[in-house]
């Protein structure tokens, strides 16, 4: 009985299950991002003045980042933290970052979506002016 050649680790075990794994993270991956994305665009939309896609905040709070599922789950860790303001949420690595109130917005090469811990309040849309009538003479 001739034996099946499997690709093997330096271990001595075999690939198989590692190639399972890869196999079916290929083919879930993408249909599980573009529903993390289409869930972030609602948010985004949602909230403007609150989440900002395509940037990050820096410096960071010094060994305080995390993982994180989704940006709302970064976003909370970032309201239960001491001193956290802002925070940072990469959605492919799934790393957290905090800042205080020191940190600065800067561009993000890596496709973060940044927030404050507490969305501001949304304000009212001020009263249209011109459509005051003035009184007849």
């Amino acid at each position: 009985v001739a034996s099946e050649v499997l690709p093997r680790h330096r271990s001595g075990a075999t690939m198989v299950p590692l190639l399972r794994a890869l196999c079916f993270a290929a083919a879930v991956g993408p249909a599980a991002r573009s529903q993390t994305t289409e869930d972030m665009q609602t948010i985004l939309a949602s909230h403007p003045g609150c989440f900002f896609k395509g940037f990050q905040y820096t410096p960071d709070i010094p060994h305080t980042n995390t993982k994180a599922a989704h940006m709302r789950e970064c976003q909370q860790k970032c309201r239960e933290m001491p001193n956290c303001k802002v925070f940072a949420f990469f959605p492919y690595s799934r790393d957290c970052y905090f800042g205080d109130w020191q940190a600065r917005m800067v561009e993000s090469p890596f496709g973060a979506i940044s927030g404050f811990g507490v969305c501001p309040e949304p304000t009212e849309e001020p009263p249209d002016l011109c459509r005051t009538e003035l009184p007849k003479n």
